[in-house]
């Protein structure tokens, strides 16, 4: 998961930067990318304090307490790999954002186009790119190896796994000596998703809605939530938070 914090007093710059976020988050949907909201430095150090680690900040320096300059120094010291890109209406700070090994400046007003430009860039050097995959031996003897982010839910059936994929194709394992819960561990580990009946496991990034007896994907797929992982639920409702989405 990419995790991306913004911080800037200012509310309509905040909400506008998020929106911009979102959008670029709906674009990439292989880096798995939560975004949290901070309208100052010192909720969002606080937040870092306790363990909160972020890849990017896009961080506004004119803010009042802790500037912007500030709270990139106390993130530098404590994580060299992180990503610092500066949004400021001023640039007289350019030089000084070096200091704390900003890796961008730019200056307010911007566009999406900027923002996105950016963000791939950096982001590349994260080496962020979601390159797991679940592996299927196929009874023709072939094997598939289908990215995360393209699985909408893996079924378990007659000790065989079938993948459903968003682009439609449907992908069936051979028999299976392992049982569901060790075939699919990695799968629950990766934090995308989560298990909802004895026989199914769903990409919360493709769930388009949620109620007390099923999951609906974003191909109109409805599959029932069993009373014995009702729990699956709150997990997806959580998995929207730290994503900064709102529910569905």
């Amino acid at each position: 998961m990419l995790q991306i914090a913004i911080c800037d007093d200012d509310e309509k710059e905040l909400e506008y930067i998020y929106r911009l976020t979102e959008a670029y988050r709906d674009i990439h949907p292989e880096l798995d990318i939560a975004v949290r909201k901070f309208q100052n430095g010192y909720d969002l150090l606080e937040a870092v304090n306790a363990r909160s680690r972020f890849n990017v900040y896009l961080l506004d320096i004119l803010m009042p307490v802790v500037n912007g300059i500030e709270v990139g120094a106390v993130i530098r010291q404590k994580d060299s790999a992180a990503i610092l890109i500066y949004l400021t209406s001023s640039p007289d700070f350019a030089v000084e954002s070096y200091t704390v090994e900003a890796q961008g400046y730019l200056l307010k007003p911007f566009i999406k186009q900027h923002l996105f430009a950016i963000l791939d860039k950096k982001i590349a050097h994260l080496d962020a790119d979601d390159d797991r995959r679940l592996v299927i031996q196929t009874p023709d003897g072939g094997v598939e190896a289908i990215p995360y982010c393209r699985l909408l839910y893996v079924e378990y059936t007659q000790h065989r796994l079938i993948a459903y994929r968003l682009d439609g194709q449907i992908s069936k394992s051979v028999y299976q000596r392992e049982s569901f819960k060790q075939l699919t561990a990695p799968l629950i580990t990766d934090g995308r998703f989560v298990k909802i009946s004895a026989a199914h496991i769903v990409n919360m990034q493709h769930v388009s809605a949620v109620t007390s007896r099923q999951f609906e994907l974003a191909n109109g797929k409805k599959l029932p939530l069993s009373r014995i992982y009702k729990e699956a639920r709150k997990t997806y409702l959580d998995y929207l938070l730290e994503r900064g989405v709102s529910n569905t």
